[in-house]
């Protein structure tokens, strides 16, 4: 009985990070637990990294612009200072 229950939560948690993770249900379907687990680490790994290079390319998209902005916010001080 507790085997039962506690089978039921792990299918539960496993199609929550299928849904989640937008990977859909597909083609291929698992027949074990060992093999819902290791899909489920999959899944998480793929998000992660995905998260990963993502934060890194906006992050250097962002620093480039913020340092463009910065060259101009001189370029008009000095403009300023100069027009004195």
């Amino acid at each position: 009985m507790y085997e039962d229950r506690l089978l039921l939560y792990y299918n539960a948690w496993y199609f929550v990070i299928q849904t989640v993770t937008t990977v859909g249900y597909g083609d291929v379907s698992t027949n074990s637990s060992h093999e819902r687990m290791f899909r489920a680490i999959c899944m998480v790994i793929g998000v992660v990294l995905f998260t990963l290079v993502s934060s890194s390319i906006l992050e250097v998209t962002l620093s480039e612009s913020l340092n463009i902005y910065k060259n101009r916010e001189n370029e008009v001080i000095i403009e300023k200072i100069n027009l004195k």
